[in-house]
């Protein structure tokens, strides 16, 4: 079982969330104030948007912590939260360490954090469960092209142990 390298970034972006999922709505919620020009209305909408941040910054920390690479007899298994992804050995052609290119369309990845199917300039889709969102990343591509990346704190280890397993 390999757990995620966990940075300073990683630690920072799962609480960014709240920031970044809060700050549309203050418009919303000045909006609503000069409309009804009532204050129980304008304190209600924050509230509700505070605790939509806490709840958005609460998965993102539970992903991270359940976060977790093992290597099976015949797959690997990536867990963060309550996803589950199985990669069988059979059908990976190619594990290699990877920085990715920057691309602004992504809507998936922070500094630190990058989870589900993000875009990359230069590596197109790429279903991440890493704690790095461009650099050093492992990426597993299977024969349908579909390509994982991962981030193992013992990232030598990992590898080391996945290519013997694959035959490389």
């Amino acid at each position: 079982v390999f757990r995620p390298r966990v940075s300073g970034w990683t630690r920072a972006s799962t609480w960014l969330f709240a920031v970044v999922f809060t700050i549309p709505f203050i418009a919303v919620i000045i909006t609503a104030h000069d409309a009804r020009g009532e204050l129980w209305w304008t304190v209600l909408l924050l509230g509700v948007m505070a605790v939509a941040g806490i709840v958005v910054s609460v998965y993102a920390v539970g992903v991270v912590r359940t976060m977790r690479y093992i290597l099976t007899t015949d797959a690997v298994e990536i867990c963060a939260g309550r996803h589950l992804r199985c990669i069988p050995f059979k059908d990976i052609v190619r594990v290699e360490v990877v920085d990715l290119a920057f691309n602004l369309v992504s809507s998936y990845r922070l500094p630190g954090l990058a989870v589900y199917d993000v875009i990359y300039s230069d590596g197109g889709i790429v279903t991440m469960f890493s704690t790095h969102a461009l650099r050093d990343v492992v990426l597993v591509e299977t024969a349908d092209h579909h390509k994982y990346g991962i981030s193992p704190e013992d990232e030598v280890e990992f590898m080391g142990d996945l290519r013997s397993r694959l035959g490389l």
